[in-house]
């Protein structure tokens, strides 16, 4: 073929910076910038692939309970999905998004103690409602694929 388009070109990058603004758009001043991994980062996937294995099983368990519930005449129980919190639903979407987060270069007070920013303590971060902001933000960041793509040459 004569037009060869290099779509290694075009892969997206491992990572990407977020930088981190504050709340009050008044405020000009950056607080720090997190280190993102892209939508095609080795923690990404292996992240994707663990979350996969957990809903399978719980999609499972869900069915042999419901099953067991026919069998036994009684109601259908409530499924998974249907049984979460708000609380649940909100630290399992920090979670998924914590995913992300390689590092930060700045360090969080955070409920009376100073977090270094890390996939292991992001979720915890994000998932406070007092700082809804900041999650806000951040996926606002990762779910535009844009920010991923290599700059041109």
């Amino acid at each position: 073929m004569s037009n060869v388009i290099n779509f290694d070109a075009l892969s997206y990058v491992d990572t990407a910076s977020y930088v981190v603004k504050h709340p009050d758009p008044k405020v000009k001043t950056p607080l720090g910038t997190i280190t993102v991994a892209g939508p095609a980062h080795p923690q990404v996937l292996a992240f994707e692939e663990i979350e996969r294995k957990r809903e399978l099983e719980e999609l499972q368990d869900y069915q042999i309970e419901a099953k067991e519930a026919v069998d036994a005449g009684t109601p259908i129980p409530r499924t998974p999905e249907e049984r979460r919190t708000v609380a649940e639903i909100r630290v399992r979407n920090a979670t998924r998004l914590a995913a992300r987060v390689i590092s930060a270069d700045f360090t969080i007070g955070f409920e009376g103690r100073e977090v270094d920013l890390t996939r292991e303590t992001a979720g915890e971060v994000l998932a406070s409602p007092k700082i809804g902001w900041l999650y806000e933000g951040l996926f606002g960041f990762v779910r535009k694929r844009e920010n991923f793509m290599p700059t041109s040459a």
